[in-house]
């Protein structure tokens, strides 16, 4: 059994000021096979980013949630199994990641963290979102990649989202909801089991690239030709005839779209993957 001060990394001592940058308020507790939490902590720590990636927490040890200046909470690659009640004290957190665990709950609420901005939560067991996810006035980017069916139609009141990406989950079809995501850059749906997607969605004035390929789409969007920002679109053509999709290329280049067949837009010239938001002004 391994002495709680002793590191798994060497013979560097494990302990809360060594973990502890004070300049940066970060702890860094990462890699450390760690089970429960394990040191206490002072009650002025001052913690505003908490690194415990690639551990073997089966909860968020409660010490995370005295830490109430937190604004980044990374929780990669653990066990974790769901989001607990007690999420709703951290009412500074901005950043939230939780992928590579076991999620399959999230208390509703996560609503309550106004000032979140990144969720983050994929490969894992999630099979539904809270209504509450639509409270998060500031979110900006949410990832959710698990095995959820549907997605609420409170999500479409997140009106300060850039980035949504819902590749690889089990979704059948998208909430009109969606259209009002005014501010929205990125959108991926890729790798589901949509059919067709939203006209709804003719509405993302600000849509730069539309990632659907992976999908059983019986129905070519057409409206992305009415979208004025949108510079690369990917999809599939296996079960739309060879006309459709003829005529569909052919308009997609003459609208000096970029148009890809059962690939990703990852890697072609047209994509840059940045947040193009960061350096924008927020507008009300």
């Amino acid at each position: 059994m391994q002495n709680e001060n002793e590191s798994p990394l060497g013979n560097a001592p494990f302990d809360f000021d060594h973990c502890f940058d004070s300049g940066k308020g970060r702890l860094e507790i990462f890699n450390r096979d760690l089970e429960q939490w394990p040191f206490a902590l002072p009650r002025t720590a001052g913690i505003t980013s908490l690194d415990a990636n690639m551990n073997h927490f089966q909860q968020i040890p409660n010490e995370v949630f005295s830490c109430t200046e937190l604004r980044e909470v990374y929780f990669m690659g653990n066990r974790i199994g769901k989001i607990p009640d007690a999420i709703g004290v951290l009412q500074q957190l901005e950043m939230l990641e939780l992928s590579f665990n076991q999620i399959r709950h999230i208390s509703p609420r996560i609503g309550e963290l106004a000032q979140l901005k990144t969720l983050v939560i994929c490969e894992g067991c999630l099979e539904s979102l809270p209504a509450s996810i639509g409270d998060l006035a500031n979110l900006r980017h949410l990832l959710i990649g698990n095995e959820l069916p549907e997605i609420p139609e409170s999500l479409g009141q997140c009106r300060r989202l850039t980035r949504l990406t819902l590749s690889s989950n089990r979704l059948r079809e998208l909430p009109n909801s969606l259209g009002g995501l005014s501010r929205l850059r990125d959108l991926r749906v890729d790798n589901n089991r949509l059919s067709e997607l939203p006209t709804a969605l003719v509405s993302l004035r600000e849509l730069r690239y539309l990632h659907a390929e992976g999908n059983p789409l019986k129905k070519l969007p057409w409206f992305a030709l009415e979208m004025p920002l949108l510079r690369g679109l990917s999809c599939c053509d296996f079960l739309v005839s060879e006309e459709e999709v003829r005529r569909f290329t052919a308009a997609c280049t003459e609208r000096g779209l970029l148009l890809l067949w059962n690939r990703s837009l990852f890697g072609s010239p047209v994509y840059q993957d940045q947040a193009e938001d960061q350096d924008s002004p927020d507008q009300d």
